[in-house]
């Protein structure tokens, strides 16, 4: 990491399991600080009170499968002004979240995560249409090393300069 300012990243994912908890403390201790949030409605909240405030992450960090209910999916749509989201075409959201960022923090990068392969038609299409996405750096296939992460992380952030 380069400079004395500490990087912030938004990290969001509905399973903080174990794992994620070592992951948490490792960047924690690499220099970033971490605003996580583990549904929608939490994302939703965070990305408003970037916009009230000076303070935006320097990345977000996105789990591709992420559970929304109706109530979450009809405040999303709110968010972004529109109903044609791709929460209603795909069975991941992963593409609504990204398009929620993107709008919500235009010039922040994304490095998405997800279970899903090109195995299948779903993940196929669903990460192609990520990889689409101007402000998704990276889409990592879970799970994922932690060298790995930590590398990605910083190349988005330096990227996005």
């Amino acid at each position: 990491m380069t400079g004395d300012r500490r990087r912030r990243i938004l990290w969001v994912d509905d399973e903080l399991d174990s794992m994620m908890v070592f992951t948490r403390l490792d960047l924690e201790l690499a220099g970033y600080d971490l605003d996580a949030v583990t549904s929608v409605e939490k994302l939703i909240e965070q990305l408003e009170a970037y916009s009230q405030s000076a303070v935006e992450p320097d990345l977000v960090l996105l789990d591709v499968m992420m559970p929304i209910t109706p109530a979450e999916r009809a405040q999303a749509e709110v968010k972004l002004g529109t109903k044609v989201l791709s929460f209603a075409n795909y069975k991941s959201v992963g593409l609504g979240l990204a398009e929620l960022v993107i709008v919500s923090l235009p010039r922040v990068p994304i490095v998405a995560y997800t279970n899903l392969g090109e195995e299948t038609e779903t993940g196929s299409l669903t990460l192609r249409a990520l990889r689409a996405l101007q402000n998704v750096k990276s889409v990592l296939r879970k799970p994922v090393q932690l060298a790995v992460l930590q590398n990605t992380i910083e190349s988005a952030i330096e990227e996005a300069g």
